[in-house]
């Protein structure tokens, strides 16, 4: 999936899915990704709100699992910006909109 994604110079992303199936798995697949990122932040987020100020590790150990995350979920983010973008410009509906289902 992420091979068909390539970074431009601005920072923002070019899709370039080889058919209208392979476009709709990526929608697909990349918003599951974006449900299990901000998942698992909020999970290390409420784990580090109730550890105790004196465990330093646990502390430094979720701080730095929610770095990692928010920067997964910043670049999966800006690949479904994307996948929509692709959808817009070849007027095709987003898999499992209303329109997709007609």
């Amino acid at each position: 999936m992420y091979s068909r994604f390539k970074q431009m110079i601005n920072k923002t992303n070019k899709y370039s899915p080889t058919s209208e199936d392979g476009a709709r798995l990526d929608y697909n697949q990349v918003r599951e990704r974006l449900s299990y990122l901000r998942e698992k932040i909020i999970k290390e987020q409420a784990l580090l709100d109730i550890t105790p100020n004196d465990n330093i590790v646990l502390k430094s150990d979720c701080l730095e699992k929610l770095i990692v995350f928010k920067v997964e979920l910043r670049k999966t983010e800006n690949e479904f910006k994307s996948v929509k973008k692709w959808f817009d410009k070849n007027n095709l509906p987003y898999p499992h909109s209303e329109e997709d289902q007609k």
